[in-house]
């Protein structure tokens, strides 16, 4: 029979799981990994660039040490992963036994002498200690000014601001500037006042009861009439009465609600020396200042001050937002509402919203101006206040991949991209799909303006807020000599407004780095702790990388040779993995490398099979595809028959297959010459020879085009495509 064309596009629907591939919608992917849909294109992952674009050493949370003559002396024991910098030196840390000598970029050494001391032959400049530790918390600060907010990041053990090119740890307050929670004891903070309400301070817990409630003041303030210098952290303990041991120790959540500080999920003492854990209670202060003697006492002792109340229920309050002016509260499976009833008496009371929809992840919640987003046991959950319900729907079963393990639930973390509106959530993957690294490892995409779902490949700990100053921004059109055809991502990227709000994200070697959608790269944002030439290992603590993962390295010193180029790899354990395919050197490395996740898109489409209303199978003799143009790109597409048995023996064997059908390859590059050599946009052919009962198509990268860097780090976008098939056997 004749040939025929079907057109499909634009895509719209993004991942869909929910029934078999046959079933999905023609314009919807029955897998969907490093691309997604947005604003109707299929396009590579959100990529992302480091804080300081080029510059790990300015992008990474450091610490100044200030040298005693050539010795300096770290904060707590050095390990190994750590780093120092002196300038554009750096000084690696490969050895902790004592008198060893650190890797050096330079001339200058530098030698272990103590558990905590490193001494250098020569000091230039100031000495930056880089801990590697995991980020564990990126919380906005409100200053007075408007729309001129900073985060204040944390690792495990410290804060750190922002100055003005790099950041900076905080020290003011001694001990109260230490913390010592674990990798999973992430921070979550509150802005609310000091005694007067025209002082602005930061209230900050990491659940760890040594380390309590701590306040952070950016400027001179009052507090409790003790007047704290700028940048000062001190520890509070609230007391609720006149007896002995009623202290509110620590709390798992804060806020600011009807002009009093909320603590929800305490632990406190409750008449006796040891601390009691009440997970389902509110704490809350009076009016006004919560620092005032007596603020948080309760009846009977002080009427209309503060007080408790208990949720009735046996659940453990793990997360909460705001929804316009309500208090979302959720628990482990329900959800309630921390309503206030404008009694001074009892000001607030619980009331149910569902009974069987809550949420597990603390750091998960994400705040609409109609909904709260939460990531809950049985699914991604939005509550409007009125019911609870699943948004999930199209990939119902991928919740139940979250890792349960190593505190699995307690690192999703999620937060909303308003410049390309977007939420992601950052999670750990079940160990089949993953290392046996704890921290996260793939990322939920969810476009909530159509309701369609992606994963991304990505180790990210938590999210926050970046407002872009004059140091970081991007260029502008009049700086740029490439033309326009050349430039990558979408328009605008160019003319980002001062201070406007990007993603931050952190990861497990302290490094930070903002999320970009017109970015088709992703940051350096891992360092090469050692290399051996010889043997092709590759040394990077916590690297969180898999099996034929494909890094991109660059500013190695002293094995020039690895880098700008792009390598898969095999991974021997957290901490280091074999280079694949490349002939072993004889070079030394002597530090600096970074490595890049270089991202593997894999794009599957549902089964077609145009004619199953009559009984017949199809050929499939090409296609074409209606693409973005790049400078250099092109990606493979390939047919997957049903007759072919790749799905059963995926099945089978969990692992993704390679195609045994035909295989072309499209091109997204520019013609050199001839009347389209300036199109934003073409249709480009492919050419099959496939049949069967029904067909899918593969979008993918084959190992030379992913190991090429002119390939897999450009662009690739779709909009559309038309199949052309003809039907073939009665079946």
């Amino acid at each position: 029979m004749s040939e025929q064309r079907f057109f499909i596009g634009p895509p719209n629907s993004g991942l869909q799981r929910d029934v078999k591939s046959w079933l999905i919608a023609d314009d919807a992917y029955e897998r969907l990994r490093n691309a997604y849909v947005w604003r109707s294109v299929l396009k590579k992952r959100v990529g992302s660039q480091l804080l300081v674009d080029g510059s790990p050493l300015q992008s990474r949370l450091r610490m100044a040490l200030t040298p005693a003559a050539l010795v300096v002396t770290a904060p707590a024991n050095i390990e190994l992963g750590q780093m120092f910098s002196i300038g554009d030196d750096i000084f690696t840390v490969t050895s902790t036994n004592i008198n060893d000598f650190l890797l050096t970029t330079s001339a200058v050494t530098a030698q272990l002498t103590a558990a905590n001391k490193v001494t250098f032959s020569a000091i230039a400049s100031t000495v930056y200690f880089y801990p590697s530790l995991p980020v564990m918390g990126l919380i906005t600060y409100e200053t007075t000014n408007i729309n001129d907010e900073f985060p204040i990041a944390f690792d495990t053990g410290y804060a750190y601001k922002r100055t003005s090119s790099a950041w900076e740890r905080l020290t003011n307050g001694g001990a109260d500037a230490v913390w010592t929670g674990a990798n999973d004891n992430f921070f979550w903070g509150a802005n609310y006042r000091a005694d007067t309400a025209d002082q602005n301070v930061l209230f900050v817990t990491n659940f760890v009861e040594a380390d309590g409630i701590r306040v952070y003041n950016d400027e001179a303030v009052t507090i409790n009439t003790v007047a704290k210098a700028a940048e000062t952290w001190t520890k509070f303990t609230f007391t609720y009465s006149a007896s002995a041991n009623t202290d509110i120790k620590t709390a798992k959540l804060i806020f600011y609600f009807k002009d009093r500080l909320i603590l929800l999920n305490v632990k406190e003492q409750n008449g006796t020396a040891s601390t009691k854990h009440f997970p389902n209670r509110c704490r809350y202060s009076q009016n006004g200042s919560p620092f005032q003697d007596k603020a948080w006492y309760q009846a009977p002792e002080a009427y209309g001050r503060g007080g408790f109340i208990d949720a009735p229920t046996d659940e453990a309050i793990v997360t909460a937002q705001f929804l316009r002016d309500r208090l979302i509260v959720f628990f482990e499976r329900s959800t309630y509402e921390l309503v206030y009833t404008g009694n001074k008496v009892l000001p607030f009371v619980w009331q149910k919203i569902n009974t069987e929809l809550g949420a597990e992840s603390t750091f998960s919640q994400v705040p609409f101006d109609d909904v709260v987003l939460g990531v809950g046991n049985v699914g991604i959950h939005a509550c409007d206040g009125a019911s609870v319900r699943r948004i999930d729907d199209k990939i119902p079963q991928e919740v139940f991949r979250v890792r349960n393990q190593d505190s699995g639930l307690q690192r999703v973390a999620g937060i909303r991209d308003y410049r390309i509106e977007m939420v992601y959530w950052t999670f750990p993957a079940e160990p089949e799909i993953d290392n046996t690294s704890v921290f996260p490892s793939r990322i939920f995409a969810y476009n909530y303006k159509n309701n369609s779902w992606a994963f991304f490949d990505d180790s990210i700990t938590c999210f926050g807020y970046w407002q872009r100053g004059t140091s970081e921004e991007s260029p502008i059109w009049q700086n740029i000599d490439d033309p326009w055809y050349e430039m990558e991502g979408i328009w605008g990227r160019g003319a980002n407004q001062l201070k406007e709000r990007f993603v931050l994200a952190g990861n497990q070697q302290g490094f930070t780095f903002l999320m970009d959608g017109s970015l088709p790269t992703n940051a350096e944002a891992l360092q090469i702790t050692n290399f051996v030439d010889t043997t092709n290992i590759m040394t990077v603590y916590n690297h969180n990388l898999t099996n034929q993962d494909y890094v991109y390295i660059s500013q190695m010193q002293g094995v020039t040779s690895l880098n700008e180029k792009i390598y898969a790899i095999s991974v021997i354990n957290n901490n280091s993995f074999y280079i694949l395919d490349r002939t072993p050197g004889s070079d030394t490395y002597t530090g600096g490398g970074v490595i890049s996740r270089v991202s593997e898109i894999e794009a599957w489409t549902k089964d077609f099979n145009f004619f199953n209303s009559e009984g017949r199978n199809l050929a499939i003799n090409r296609g074409e595809f209606y693409i973005d143009t790049t400078p250099n790109g092109e990606i493979s597409v390939s047919t997957v028959s049903t007759d072919s048995g790749v799905y059963d023996a995926e099945q089978a064997t969990g692992s993704v297959l390679s195609p045994v059908l035909g295989s072309s390859v499209l091109e997204t590059k520019r013609f050199s010459t001839g009347e389209f050599i300036n199109r934003a946009r073409a249709w480009r052919p492919v050419f099959f020879s496939s049949s069967g009962e029904s067909i899918q198509l593969r979008f993918y990268m084959t190992p030379t085009q992913m190991t090429t860097p002119t390939i897999s780090r450009t662009d690739f976008q779709l909009n559309a495509m038309i199949i052309y098939v003809q039907p073939t056997a009665d079946r």
